[in-house]
This record gives C-alpha cells, structure tokens and sequence, in this order.
C-alpha cells in the first residue's frame, strides 16, 4: 500500500522480474535491511517483519492470523537467495547456502519425501500448507542451477 511501509520479501520478487529498477548498490542497501527484518536463523524469510504487531511465528492453518504476516514460502526464500547470488554472491553466501540447507533438509526428511512444500512457520523449520507444492520445487531447482555456475 501507499502509506505502508512495513518490511516483506517482495522486494526480492521485484529484483527478481525487473532488476535494473535500481542499481546493484541500492538493490544491496534494500536487501540488507530486509534481510535484518526478515530473517529466520534455520534458513528462510518471515513474509512480514518480525517487529510486526502482525507477526505471527508458527503455522496458523486454515485462518489468516499467520498468511502473510510470518509465514515463510519455500518459492520466495528460493527467489531470494537467486536474486542474493546474483547481486552480490560473495557477500551473501551464508543466506544462500542456509537457504539452500534448509530446502534440502524439508525435500529429503520433512513432509513428502522428494516433495518441496508450500511453506513453513517461521519460527522453526517445518513442512507446512501444502505439502507437494510446484513451484517451491521449480524454484529449488533453478536456485540450484544459479548457484552451480
């Protein structure tokens, strides 16, 4: 909205589809304060800054008390750390490979084995939402593939 400014990881959708709207340095600045805003130790991002009034660390289910106000998407910390390794891979090789750990820990030994889920709490790693979700897995695959170069 307008007048809103609270922090959520759509900054890194925005570099995602349209990276030349601000230059590397301040693609940089945007995602290091969202990054400290947003950031889960096991490897993901909240979808809304953790200071939030809004913020809600565990799963909620059918209700909304937790959709987008702390749950965190498999597909969005996949495109996060994509856009990290390519701004800066350097620099942001802990997010990435934690990124990367977290996916391969909830494919291999959470939810449906070889599946990639919907998402999880934010407070810790978890398979949630739906289990068997594409494009968490599309985009896993393509993080994979960008990091491999």
């Amino acid at each position: 909205g307008l007048d809103d400014y609270t922090i959520r990881p759509n900054v890194f959708l925005a570099y995602y589809v349209y990276p030349e709207l601000l230059k590397r340095s301040e693609w940089e600045i945007v995602f290091d304060n969202t990054l400290e805003a947003l950031w889960c130790e096991w490897g993901g991002l909240s979808t809304i800054d953790k200071s939030s009034s809004l913020f809600c660390a565990d799963y909620s289910g059918q209700d909304n008390r937790s959709y987008h106000r702390g749950d965190s998407w498999f597909f969005v910390n996949n495109i996060t750390a994509i856009t990290l390794n390519d701004i800066n891979r350097e620099k942001y090789k802990e997010y990435i490979n934690k990124i990367i750990e977290a996916n391969e820990k909830e494919i291999l030994s959470l939810g449906i084995i070889g599946e990639s889920s919907e998402l999880s709490s934010a407070s810790q790693l978890k398979s949630e939402g739906c289990l068997a979700q594409a494009w968490s897995s599309s985009t896993f695959v393509e993080l994979v593939f960008a990091t491999r170069r």
